[in-house]
């Protein structure tokens, strides 16, 4: 149909810390949803490296061979309580009721399980090679 929107969140404590975003549109992704990407600016601890063993094999999640219907469905449910927990935020922000460090906190939070869940879902639906 030619049609592409972007729908998704990105949420951030500092919208001047957004360097660029976008959608990605990659010829393994076998979905009717493209992913976006961000590029921003923050400060990090320095962290030691680890290394991975050799061994180690990345599995490719095979979306093509995947029940997409059902991992729409599922993650619709599972996401639902960090959608009302966001719009929370948001209000608590409005109204002033929040500082900018504690919104940040609660904002990581709700990525946490965001990720969590969007993960956990794709897991138990599709197929990995």
């Amino acid at each position: 149909m030619g049609h592409e929107s972007q729908i998704d969140y990105i949420l951030f404590p500092d919208i001047r810390d957004i360097i660029s975003f976008g959608v990605m549109d990659s010829s393994i992704n076998f979905l009717d949803h493209l992913p976006l990407y961000a590029c921003f600016s923050c400060s990090t601890q320095p962290t030691p490296n680890q290394k991975v063993p050799s061994s180690h094999t990345q599995l490719q999640l095979r979306w093509d061979k995947a029940d997409t219907s059902y991992y729409y469905l599922i993650t619709g449910i599972q996401l639902e309580p960090s959608l009302r927990n966001l719009d929370d935020i948001r209000s608590l922000y409005e109204h002033r009721e929040i500082t900018d460090n504690d919104i940040a906190s609660r904002i990581d939070c709700v990525y946490d399980e965001i990720v969590s869940i969007v993960h956990d879902c794709a897991i138990a639906v599709v197929p990995q090679t």
